[in-house]
């Protein structure tokens, strides 16, 4: 979110001054940073879970919850990361409005498929009395961490859809794809 913010910062006033090369420059030094703490982050979605839970004093059926909701979530984390920048992208270029699309539709699908992904089929009928016409296992709260992802995914390409078809103050050409310590 920090380094998204700083983008927008920097885009919508390069924006602003008719500077298109710094905006560019600013939004591709952006993608970088945030390609890079992706990985930083799935590296610790699959390695770093068990040791980070085990530091706490806390019950073993909350630790392995923990591990399991932490890990999905942190190794497939590129979809929230590619929503949270994606959004301020076209925030910063005054698309604001299919932020709206992208946060709305992603946070309702998690939603919906919630309950599915946690209690599955069974679960959902006997709790809820809701007959679906298929089966589907209930992952407890490992089902919880897929449908977030699920959701931020969605969200994530939905905000590259945008920016691609929508977002024309801003080249996504590899050019402007690598650091610069000005940026």
């Amino acid at each position: 979110t920090g380094i998204a913010v700083g983008v927008n910062s920097l885009l919508s006033k390069s924006l602003g001054e008719n500077n298109r090369d710094r905006a560019n420059r600013a939004a591709g030094n952006g993608i970088v940073l945030m390609l890079m703490f992706v990985a930083g982050f799935m590296l610790f979605g699959a390695f770093g879970t068990k040791a980070y839970y085990s530091m706490f004093n806390i019950s073993d059926t909350v630790r392995e919850y923990g591990i399991s909701y932490t890990s999905i979530c942190s190794i497939f984390t590129l979809g929230i990361f590619v929503e949270i920048m994606g959004e301020r992208l076209l925030q910063a270029s005054g698309k604001t409005v299919y932020t709206l699309y992208t946060q709305g539709i992603g946070a309702v699908l998690n939603i919906i498929l919630d309950p599915l992904f946690i209690l599955g089929s069974q679960g959902l009928e006997a709790k809820f009395g809701l007959h679906l016409p298929f089966y589907f296992p209930g992952f407890g709260v490992a089902g919880a961490a897929i449908a977030t992802v699920i959701g931020q995914w969605v969200a994530g390409i939905l905000a590259v859809i945008f920016n691609f078809a929508k977002n024309h103050d801003v080249s996504f050409r590899f050019k402007y794809m690598k650091l610069q310590k000005d940026i």
